[in-house]
């Protein structure tokens, strides 16, 4: 299945409409102080020194990009979406901090060299890559973390005890069997089993440190089940492997 992501002409009308209403990016202030939470967490977990290269999936208007660079980091964020980058280089503006924002495929991550980040965070966009690009996609996060670096990765949970697709309205509908949410036929958001996602990860070369799950979101029941957080590492490699 071959998914044109940068087809999703929604996505660019909500950044456009939420920066004119004066939002602060895709989702609402809440939703971006917990995912600073998340990363605060992360950071007490596996202490990183400053100028550490952090790299945003899915940065969107680039909060959490601003927030790192903020933080001491050397900051990068990329997004598909290209109003959505257009906000987020007009909020470095003003920001009074630097970071590096481009617009680009997460899947294909080629503007990156390897073995080039400390730290990599989903910026909950994994759960947007759908099919073989999944494997894809973890398989270049890979690449370009360097030994030692870390993933922090999130999976959207689907309520299991579902066994047929229930229409969410008239356009769209969540299959149990693919994992996935549809709109207009086309599959949009991959929906994970726990263990699922974990083995995922863990196929990619990653080791799993830590997880963690949350509550399931109520507006989105039943069909959600809750996030699952992982860290994950990129193995170091013994000098006595080499040879």
């Amino acid at each position: 299945m071959e998914i044109d992501y940068s087809n999703r002409k929604d996505w660019a009308e909500r950044y456009i409409k939420r920066k004119d209403n004066g939002e602060i990016g895709w989702a609402d202030e809440d939703s971006y102080k917990a995912k600073e939470e998340r990363v605060n967490s992360f950071l007490a977990r596996n202490p990183l020194q400053k100028n550490s290269r952090f790299l945003e999936l899915g940065c969107g208007a680039g909060n959490i990009t601003l927030f790192m660079a903020k933080k001491g980091f050397e900051a990068h964020g990329i997004d598909l979406v290209p109003e959505a980058i257009r906000w987020a280089k007009e909020k470095m503006a003003s920001a009074n901090t630097t970071a590096d924002f481009k617009i680009g495929n997460v899947v294909e991550l080629d503007d990156y060299p390897d073995n080039y980040f400390d730290f990599i965070f989903d910026g909950e966009t994994l759960h947007c890559i759908i099919g073989a690009d999944r494997k894809k996609c973890l398989a270049n996060i890979f690449h370009i973390l360097k030994q030692g670096g870390y993933f922090l990765g999130g999976a959207n949970l689907f309520n299991t005890k579902f066994t047929s697709p229930p229409d969410l309205n008239k356009q769209s509908y969540f299959d149990p069997k693919t994992h996935c949410l549809y709109h207009d036929n086309v599959p949009y958001y991959y929906l994970s089993e726990e263990q699922d996602f974990l083995s995922e990860v863990q196929r990619a070369g990653f080791q799993i440190k830590y997880f963690e799950r949350t509550p399931k979101i109520p507006e989105h029941a039943p069909i959600h089940n809750g996030w699952l957080w992982v860290d994950a590492v990129k193995p170091k490699i013994k000098s006595n492997q080499l040879f």
